[in-house]
Formats: C-alpha cells, sequence, structure tokens
C-alpha cells in the first residue's frame, strides 16, 4: 500500500484565509429537455458526487512559498493524488489540484513588509 503525501500546512506560518474558502458539491446529474416540455435526467456516472474546495493563503513568507511550490512539484501540479486537510472540517480528504494552470503566486511589497498570496483549487479524488 503507497501513502499519499500530505498537504503541508503544518509547516507553514500561517493557515487559510477563511473569507475566501468554498467547497462546492459536483451535480453528477445529466439533464436535458424533450419534446413536449418534459426534462429527462439521469446520473452521468454512479459514484458518490465529489467536493470542489477552493481557498487563499495570504501573507506567507518566502519560505512559506518554497514549501507550497516544493509541494506543488512532488505532486507534479494536478498529476498525483494527496492528502488535504480540510480545515473547516478537520477531515482528511483525498484530493488533487483542479485545473492545468500553475499555482498563481501575487507578490506584494518591499523590504520588511513584503507577502506572498496563492490561491488553490482542489478536487476530491
Amino acid at each position: 500500500m503507497t501513502t499519499r503525501p500530505l498537504f503541508p500546512a503544518d509547516q507553514l506560518s500561517i493557515g487559510v484565509d477563511s473569507s475566501t474558502y468554498t467547497v462546492e458539491q459536483e451535480n453528477p446529474a445529466i439533464t436535458f429537455e424533450i419534446e413536449g416540455g418534459y426534462t429527462v435526467s439521469r446520473p452521468r456516472h454512479t459514484r458518490r458526487p465529489r467536493k470542489n474546495y477552493a481557498f487563499s493563503m495570504v501573507w506567507l513568507t518566502d519560505a512559506d512559498r518554497v514549501i507550497i511550490q516544493d509541494f506543488w512539484d512532488l505532486v507534479r501540479g494536478g498529476s498525483d493524488i494527496f492528502d488535504w486537510v480540510d480545515p473547516a472540517t478537520g477531515n482528511t480528504v483525498a484530493v488533487r489540484f483542479k485545473g492545468q494552470d500553475p499555482l498563481p503566486w501575487k507578490y506584494t511589497g518591499s523590504g520588511y513588509n513584503k507577502r506572498w498570496d496563492v490561491s488553490f483549487k482542489l478536487e476530491q479524488a
């Protein structure tokens, strides 16, 4: 049995920005209209609907940025599944980075007052 890597939230100097945290439940239904004004629907698949998570982390240090970028490289972006602890529930969830884009790093400030901000999109595996 292979163990999955764990997102290194405990190694970071700051946690999730709760004002940006969202969870969306996937709707697996396929729906279409037919003649006579009827609507027909069926499930797209039989697996349990997945959840998608989105959140940001702000005021990260240079060291935090390196930790997150190294983890991104380890799981090869959205290629590999990893474990993540949902900050709202404390449950460990198997997820992957959603989308093909690199992490959207934003640098702000100068001197002692500098920071990195990044946002994440995760999908349940």
